[in-house]
């Protein structure tokens, strides 16, 4: 029997408590990790078994509206499944497909704009001076 139990007990019978009403010592704040630990801890915890509100109170911190989803990760998911279907945005269209990414901007250009910047154009010629 540990000391916290015999604590417990210990007040339990000191200020007759009864059957219905005990003692329980929350050590917590005792046995509490670094800041690091404890957010690696519910980094982890994040994907799949505690929602954003569990971690907030477990910090002392109120919850906020929508923390109460447990979110799964994206490559977790079932094979075959459309990992797109559930987050489509409701009147944004359809969804994009699995595998069909749009171009890149600038992919097509000669050195300029988005990811096309630098990049020599397809017929051999000099890429377009930066300005």
């Amino acid at each position: 029997m540990s000391y916290v139990d015999i604590i417990q007990q210990r007040m339990s019978f000191t200020f007759d408590l009864g059957d219905n009403i005990y003692v329980a010592l929350d050590l917590n704040t005792i046995l509490r990790a670094d800041i690091m630990t404890r957010y690696s801890a519910y980094r982890i915890g994040a994907t799949g078994w505690l929602t954003v509100n569990e971690i907030r109170l477990a910090e002392g911190l109120n919850p906020v509206p929508g923390g109460d989803v447990v979110y799964r990760p994206v490559n977790m998911a079932p094979l075959g499944s459309d990992v797109f279907e559930a987050i489509a945005i409701p009147g944004e269209g359809d969804p994009p497909a699995v595998g069909s990414d749009p171009p890149a901007l600038g992919s097509e250009l000669t050195g300029t704009g988005g990811e096309g910047g630098g990049r020599p154009p397809d017929d051999g010629s000099d890429p377009a001076p930066a300005d």
